[in-house]
């Protein structure tokens, strides 16, 4: 709810009357002040829509696509990219509180969503200083990307600097072949 803030001075409730009537002025200015930022609204609106869906997405085993698709509406994907950058600059303790909306919604929201803005603060805070990382997180915010870590593999271990994983050239295209314990299907449009 939004609360009038007085530009005038305030005055005591007995001196206010007093005041007014032998000055002859009675005039106040009210201005409206925000209540919550609209990040948190945006917030809100997308854990709705996670709630919608978590029954669907925990029984199918299936990815928040609606959910994102919301995140993505509101632009709430770049929220930790630094406003240098177009992202709204948000600090970890805002997007904490995203992150516990969401997941007030659907958990797998909520991880997905958390998950994806480590990747956003890695890039930010150690590649900002180079070129191609500044493009990356403009691009990030002009098109909402979802970033994805894929360092999970069934086959090294506990070894996070080796790989079975294969990269083969199909055409135009790149295709990687790996074992993991998740998967990932990019859609193209």
């Amino acid at each position: 709810m939004n609360a009038p803030v007085l530009d005038a001075k305030v005055l005591p409730a007995s001196n206010a009357k007093d005041t007014a009537e032998s000055s002859g002025d009675v005039s106040v200015v009210l201005s409206a002040v925000e209540a919550e930022p609209s990040w948190r609204a945006a917030a809100q609106r997308c854990a709705a829509v996670a709630a919608q869906f978590a029954d669907a997405v925990d029984r199918e085993a299936r990815f928040p696509h609606e959910a994102f698709e919301a995140l993505k509406r509101e632009r709430l994907l770049s929220a930790m990219v630094p406003t240098a950058f177009g992202g709204a600059g948000l600090s970890l303790a805002d997007v904490g509180s995203i992150c516990e909306s969401l997941a007030q919604g659907c958990a797998s929201t909520a991880m997905v969503y958390a998950m994806h803005q480590i990747q956003v603060a890695c890039i930010e805070s150690h590649g900002s200083d180079r070129a191609w990382h500044r493009q990356l997180l403009a691009q990030l915010v002009e098109h909402q990307w979802l970033l994805a870590s894929a360092t999970s593999e069934e086959t090294i271990g506990g070894n996070m600097r080796t790989s079975a994983c294969s990269v083969e050239l199909d055409g135009a295209r790149l295709l990687i072949k790996k074992l993991a314990p998740t998967t990932f299907v990019r859609r193209t449009r």
